[in-house]
């Protein structure tokens, strides 16, 4: 038996041998039609703006097709979604041809894709497609215009220089009519997508706020929906009539604080606490009381606790924790180091958040018209308490501290002033004249912490205004660098005009 299968082996294996012997140089090879492909864009990359036309028309050639038949091929424009990770086919044409870009600010990777039905053979060129928003990015400006609220812009372009956008919310088709007096246009980033009622907005908060109503507005390209009135991120709350928010300030990177009518309320996104019960009440007594409509926090770090000033009781008061429920008042340090009580007794005028010093800059007046600053950490540590005893202050219209030199800018009318801490000195930066000034502030770059993106957050910006000229372009914005020393002028960094008179301005940050 083992003889014969060993035998049926031996024969099988010389038959495989001597077929795949024959079998050697049978094959025939031809060329094929190939495709080659010119160059998109610089460096293989093609810039489009959302919205706006695109054309490309590749330059094609074909070995063994002269003419080019186009009835020969099909067409492919492939590309692979950063959102979903999955390859879409945007159209089936030679060219790739549309009156307004459909695909969001991103960059995406593209495949031009030429198959010859003839052989069936599939040639690829590959590019990157970067999509930006003509809005992506710049300066918001709430503006007032004959005393209408108007949202404008300074739109970052792709040479890093700023075109003027008047009317931005009719322009984005945006739903939104703005309705009263302007008051703000505020935004900032969260590492928790921001969620309400019916909404997700992604991780990006953009606010619009008259003196009638708050809204927000989806962030990449400013559309509007009726769930997006702030009354909807409000719970339980006995809403007024025409209720708005009149500050909202980010404070670490999920949490922000919002003062509305004088109360103050905590969104933290991490424990999904809301804005609900006011924060401003007293304990012992669950009696309420008002607040400032200016609160201090650190905008651009995680240390996120709050310090607003009790109107009623004229007093400090703080809150750290989302799990608190309300304000706590703050303990005054021990007689050695303590400079003034947290009770203080005077009516408050200013009060920021300094990034550098890490403290909080509160200007006070006393019941005889003194000025005084006060510096303290949210902690409670007291570094400063003095008069403050500048030019013409009590006729002070704006005011806005150097984060990095700790001046203290201030104008009266047209003219600005600069006063010296250490030294008590004033001396006059300029005078505009019949101008006015609208806006006096350093910006609050969110994304300046262990980043080199944003570095105009030491400029002094000043926008002001020529009552003189038509309302809707009389507005202009500058930015001025300050220097180390108290007696070197101010010089002027960028200025940009074209828009309404500026009330309140923010920028639209980019990672």
């Amino acid at each position: 038996m083992k003889k014969r299968i060993y035998s049926y082996l031996i024969a099988a294996s010389i038959v495989v041998a001597s077929s795949c012997k024959k079998d050697i140089g049978n094959y025939e090879y031809h060329d094929i039609n190939k495709v080659t492909f010119s160059e998109f864009g610089e460096l293989g990359v093609v810039n489009a703006v959302y919205g706006k036309p695109l054309t490309i028309k590749p330059e094609v050639s074909y070995t063994m097709d002269v003419k080019g038949d186009p009835s020969r091929y099909s067409y492919e424009w492939r590309y692979v979604d950063p959102a979903d990770r999955k390859i879409h086919v945007l159209a089936t044409t030679k060219d790739l041809e549309f009156q307004g870009v459909p695909l969001k600010a991103n960059s995406y990777t593209f495949f031009y894709r030429i198959t010859d039905k003839e052989t069936g053979v599939t040639f690829d060129k590959p590019f990157t497609l970067t999509v930006r928003n003509e809005i992506n990015e710049g300066w918001m400006l709430m503006t007032d215009v004959n005393g209408k609220a108007q949202l404008d812009m300074l739109s970052l372009e792709v040479d890093n220089t700023f075109s003027t956008i008047t009317d931005l919310l009719a322009k984005t088709s945006s739903g939104l009519t703005l309705k009263g007096k302007p008051l703000f246009v505020y935004g900032f980033n969260l590492t928790t997508p921001f969620v309400a009622p019916g909404i997700n907005t992604g991780d990006y908060a953009l606010y619009v706020g008259t003196d009638q109503e708050t809204n927000r507005l989806e962030p990449e390209f400013f559309k509007w929906s009726s769930i997006y009135n702030a009354e909807n991120e409000v719970y339980g709350y006995n809403f007024p009539e025409n209720f708005h928010y009149d500050v909202i300030r980010r404070a670490g990177p999920n949490r922000s604080y919002m003062v509305s009518n004088g109360d103050l309320f905590c969104y933290d996104r991490t424990t999904n606490i809301r804005y609900s019960t006011p924060l401003n009440f007293t304990t012992s007594t669950g009696t309420l009381f008002k607040v400032a409509p200016c609160i201090a926090v650190n905008e651009s770090d995680a240390f996120v606790s709050c310090v607003a000033f009790d109107v009623v009781n004229k007093r400090f008061v703080k809150h750290i924790s989302p799990s608190n429920g309300t304000v706590s008042t703050f303990t005054d340090p021990p007689a050695a180091s303590k400079k003034f009580s947290y009770n203080i007794g005077m009516d408050l005028i200013y009060m920021d958040y300094n990034t550098s010093a890490k403290e909080v800059f509160a200007i006070l007046k006393n019941a005889s018209n003194q000025y005084w600053l006060a510096r303290f950490t949210p902690a409670g540590t007291q570094s400063y308490f003095d008069l403050l005893p500048a030019t013409d202050f009590d006729k002070a219209e704006k005011i806005a501290i150097s984060p990095d030199k700790g001046f203290i800018f201030y104008n009266v009318g047209g003219k600005v002033y600069k006063y010296d801490v250490p030294t008590k000195s004033t001396t006059t930066v300029f005078d505009k004249g019949t101008q006015k000034i609208s806006v006096l502030k350093f910006h609050a770059f969110h994304n300046s912490t262990g980043f080199i993106k944003y570095k105009d957050g030491n400029k002094l910006i000043v926008c002001s205004y020529d009552p003189a000229l038509p309302a809707d372009k009389n507005g202009k914005m500058e930015m001025f660098n300050v220097p180390t020393l108290f007696t070197d002028p101010l010089t002027v960094d960028k200025t940009y005009t074209g828009f309404g008179k500026v009330v309140s301005l923010h920028y639209r940050e980019r990672n």
